[in-house]
C-alpha cells in the first residue's frame, strides 16, 4: 500500500484509483504486478499461440485483468480455429459485437499488419467469414516472402485470439524510448474520425525528459486523468513480470473505456552516447535535423546514401528499389506519407536508417511503424536545409 501510495503519489485522482483496485485485487494479483514474480514470456510459449494470444492469456490467466484491462476473450489454438463448430462454440460465452484477431509467433517481431484483424463481426457467417480470411492469408505466398524478408521462420499455422469490441472507436499505441527511460510516446485517434475533414487528426501524449506530461488531445475530448491511467497501465504491465525488461515495448490500447490490446518488442533498451553535433546556424551545406529518433550510431556518425520512395514504391510491383532487388544494405527517405501499410508480399531488405515524413504525433501507425521496426535507425519528422529542388 505504501508502495503504490508513493509510486503514483503526485497523481491524487489515480491513486484513488490504484488503491480501490489494492482493496479489490486478490493479494497474488499484486504480488505479481508489483514484485514481478509473474513468468516472463518464453520464446516457447510465443512460439505455442504467438504474441497476441499469449499475453492476453497471461493477463487473465495471472489475475491482472483488474489492473490491466483486457476485452473478455476466448483464445483457439490452430487445430480447433480450423473447425467452424469449435469456433461456433466457443464464443457463445461472449456477447455483443466481436473482434476477430490472427495470432501467429511472428507476431512478436514482426508480421506488424501481416495477419488480418476483423471488426464489427456480429453473426456467425461474418465469424466464419473472418476465420477464413485469418486462415488463407497465413498461409499464402505474400505472407512466405514477407517471413524470408525478415528473417523468420514461415508457418501456416495461426491461432485465434477473439474478443469482445470495445465500445470505443478511440484507439491508439504507446513506446517507451528506448534511450531515455523516462520518456512515454503516445499517439492515439478516434476511428470515426479516420474519414472525412479530419482524417488526417491524431492526438498524442508525451513525457519529457523530466517525466512531466504533454498532451495535445485535439477533438478527442480525452483528458489528462485518462492518459495518466493509460501510463499507469503501461508501468503495470512493466513490472507485472510478463514482459522482457531488455526491451521497449509497443502497446496498442483502447480508451474509454481504458483497454489492453497488444504488445510487442520495439527496441531494446540503450543509453546514447555524449556525441559532438555539427554547428549548423549560418552553415550553407544541406543538413537535415528532426525531432526524434531511434537507433545508436557510431560516435563518428553513420554515413548514409538515401533512396527516396513513395507510396507507389511499395504499392506497385515494377517501383522496387534497386537496392532492395539486389539485396544490398540500403537507407531509405519517404516522400510523403503512407496512406496504408504496405502490401505483405513487398521486401523491406537490409533497411539501415529510415526517414520518416509522418509527424511527430501520428508515426506509431502500423505503416509507419513496420519501416521503423525493420530499420536499425529511424528518424521521425525531419527538416531538410539548403536542399535545392531540381526541375
Amino acid at each position: 500500500m505504501n508502495l503504490v501510495g508513493s509510486y503514483l503519489s503526485n497523481y491524487n485522482w489515480l491513486k484513488v484509483f490504484i488503491l480501490h483496485h489494492l482493496v479489490t485485487t486478490k493479494t497474488k494479483s499484486l504480488n505479481t504486478l508489483f514484485i514481478g514474480l509473474f513468468e516472463m514470456i518464453s520464446q516457447e510459449i510465443i512460439n505455442r499461440g504467438g504474441s497476441k494470444l499469449e499475453i492476453t492469456r497471461a493477463i487473465i490467466e495471472g489475475g491482472l485483468s483488474l489492473d490491466i484491462p483486457v476485452p473478455n476473450s476466448v483464445w483457439l489454438y490452430d487445430s480447433d480455429a480450423r473447425d467452424p463448430r469449435v469456433v461456433a462454440e466457443a464464443v457463445k460465452e461472449l456477447h455483443s459485437t466481436l473482434i476477430v484477431r490472427g495470432s501467429h509467433p511472428n507476431d512478436y517481431h514482426g508480421y506488424i499488419d501481416v495477419i488480418p484483424t476483423h471488426r464489427n463481426v456480429r453473426d456467425r457467417s461474418q465469424l466464419e467469414e473472418a476465420v477464413q480470411d485469418i486462415l488463407v492469408k497465413t498461409a499464402s505466398d505474400d505472407t512466405r516472402k514477407h517471413a524470408t524478408d525478415w528473417g523468420q521462420p514461415f508457418s501456416p499455422q495461426v491461432h485465434l485470439l477473439i474478443q469482445e469490441q470495445s465500445p470505443s472507436t478511440i484507439i491508439g499505441s504507446m513506446i517507451r524510448h528506448p534511450h531515455d527511460k523516462k520518456q512515454l510516446r503516445i499517439q492515439y485517434a478516434d476511428l470515426k474520425r479516420r474519414h472525412g475533414d479530419f482524417r488526417d487528426i491524431y492526438s498524442f501524449a508525451n513525457t519529457d525528459k523530466r517525466g512531466e506530461l504533454i498532451h495535445e488531445p485535439q477533438m478527442t475530448g480525452i483528458i489528462d486523468a485518462e492518459i495518466l491511467q493509460l501510463i499507469a497501465m503501461y508501468e503495470r504491465l512493466e513490472k507485472s513480470g510478463i514482459l522482457d525488461p531488455k526491451w521497449s515495448y509497443q502497446v496498442e490500447f483502447g480508451l474509454r473505456p481504458l483497454m489492453f490490446f497488444q504488445a510487442r518488442p520495439f527496441k531494446k533498451f540503450q543509453r546514447g552516447g555524449k556525441f559532438d553535433v555539427p554547428e549548423t546556424y549560418g552553415q550553407t551545406y544541406p543538413y537535415m535535423t528532426f525531432d526524434d529518433a531511434f537507433g545508436i550510431t557510431p560516435p563518428d556518425g553513420l554515413p548514409v546514401t538515401f533512396h527516396p520512395a513513395s507510396w507507389e514504391h511499395f504499392s506497385c510491383d515494377d517501383m522496387v528499389l534497386q537496392p532492395i532487388q539486389k539485396g544490398e544494405r540500403y537507407s531509405l527517405i519517404l516522400v510523403s506519407k503512407l496512406s496504408e501499410s504496405p502490401e505483405t508480399r513487398f521486401n523491406l531488405g537490409n533497411l539501415v536508417a529510415f526517414v520518416s515524413p509522418c509527424e511527430s504525433w501520428d508515426y506509431l501507425y502500423h505503416g509507419n511503424y513496420r519501416f521503423m521496426k525493420k530499420a536499425d535507425h529511424s528518424c521521425i519528422r525531419i527538416w531538410l536545409r539548403n536542399i535545392e529542388k531540381e526541375g
